[in-house]
């Protein structure tokens, strides 16, 4: 590449790893002049799995909460996670897998705050809505030892964010009271339009 080489994507889903890929001298040095789909990023990946592991929730009759084992594995295995909490998250996989558990208690992930945030449980739309919002917080304010994937994470879980803060305001401002499965499904629907404003 020299610094006047133009580049058109004919598929959208290329410009991550087109932007992963470019070299560092040149990886401060462009010009995007496009919207990324947010459905395509980890951060909507990532919240699609927060709202299976609230759908799968169940509360026991002495009162424990419990996850669905596929729901926690696939959390635990998100880039988000392992690139922040690798080695607690890598422990309590081996356990899952060691004992063959359907369920996994809540109290599993109380020692870290970062788990313990993502694996609370919520029972109506405005506790999900709000659970949503702390779990992006807390993701935002945990580092990584990568800045640069940091930067793009960032943009990513903002816009996440205000759109979900957005829906929820909405929804607030109707007085109409829905279920949690019908706000998962507009919020889904919602963040499945949103384009991120890569521009020239």
């Amino acid at each position: 590449f020299d610094k006047q080489t133009a580049i058109v994507l004919t598929d959208e889903s290329l410009l991550i790893p087109l932007l992963h890929s470019l070299p560092q001298e040149l990886s401060d040095n462009i010009n995007i002049t496009m919207g990324y789909p947010l459905r395509q990023t980890t951060a909507y990946t990532f919240v699609e799995r927060v709202i299976e592991l609230q759908k799968n929730m169940r509360r026991s009759s002495n009162g424990d909460t419990t996850f669905y084992h596929t729901d926690v594995m696939g959390i635990l295995s998100h880039p988000y996670l392992t690139e922040r909490a690798s080695k607690k998250c890598e422990k309590i996989r081996n356990e899952i897998l060691a004992g063959r558990y359907i369920r996994v208690s809540s109290k599993t992930f109380a020692e870290e705050d970062l788990l313990s945030t993502i694996f609370c449980t919520t029972s109506s739309w405005s506790e999900l809505s709000k659970h949503l919002l702390d779990t992006i917080s807390v993701i935002i304010s945990t580092p990584t030892e990568k800045a640069e994937v940091n930067k793009l994470q960032l943009s990513y879980l903002t816009i996440l964010s205000e759109q979900i803060t957005e829906l929820s305001n909405c929804l607030n401002k109707c007085d109409i009271d829905i279920s949690t499965s019908t706000f998962t499904s507009l919020l889904k629907r919602h963040l499945q339009t949103i384009r991120i404003p890569f521009s020239g």
